[in-house]
């Protein structure tokens, strides 16, 4: 996966994918929410293909992680890719990754990527 830093040549291609991801949330995030906090540096925009996720530094008071907030695509990209976004994670000092989604997603986590919680949606 790669780190978008301007989404504007990849939004297109992803596009349809984050507002279905976004619809199976909470509904916490308009798209412009969304793409104002990739263009000001809020959220970290990855994408392989037309697989993509959206992910945010959280600062703990005991640790500090990468939550993926949203991601849509294919398994089989994010279980080849997600090393890249692990260990950019290491590399700004974080001690892992962490998603809250379906038990689906399980699939491409593992112990060595970081903290993983699932829900039943």
């Amino acid at each position: 996966m790669r780190l978008v830093r301007d989404p504007s040549d990849v939004w297109g291609r992803i596009r349809e994918k984050l507002l279905a991801a976004m619809e199976r949330g909470l509904h916490t995030h308009t798209e412009r929410d969304v793409l104002d906090g990739v263009l000001e540096g809020k959220f970290q925009l990855w994408v392989y293909g037309d697989s993509f996720c959206v992910t945010e530094v959280c600062q703990y008071p005991q640790m500090r992680t990468v939550r993926i907030l949203w991601a849509g695509g294919e398994l089989e990209d994010f279980r080849e890719n997600i090393v890249s976004l692990r260990d950019w994670a290491k590399s700004i000092g974080c001690a892992g990754v962490e998603h809250t989604g379906r038990k689906g997603w399980s699939i491409f986590g593992g112990k060595d990527l970081g903290v993983w919680r699932y829900l039943d949606a």
